[in-house]
């Protein structure tokens, strides 16, 4: 039995528009307007305050990695149960 709850959280994603090289001001204003994307992820809540919730994907004898959301761009947190 897991002794982490897993939960859903819906969040917007934050977006890095740099490039390794220079890009037009149009291209510049065009990435600068685009929406921000709602994502869904689904994971062992292993850790969580005020700043963050922490999800591993894969919880065992060894994990998949942590996942670290901030709070502030969480839409919500939903605990699944059985």
């Amino acid at each position: 039995m897991n002794p982490y709850p897993v939960a859903l959280v819906t969040w917007i994603d934050i977006e890095d528009c740099t490039s390794p090289s220079w890009v037009s001001p149009k291209d510049a204003k065009r990435d600068s307007r685009s929406s921000f994307k709602i994502l869904h992820s689904v994971g062992f809540v292993v850790f969580q305050d005020d700043e963050r919730i922490c999800l591993a994907s894969t919880w065992g004898p060894d994990t998949s990695g942590i996942l670290k959301i901030p709070k502030g761009v969480c839409k919500s947190v939903q605990i699944l149960t059985e």
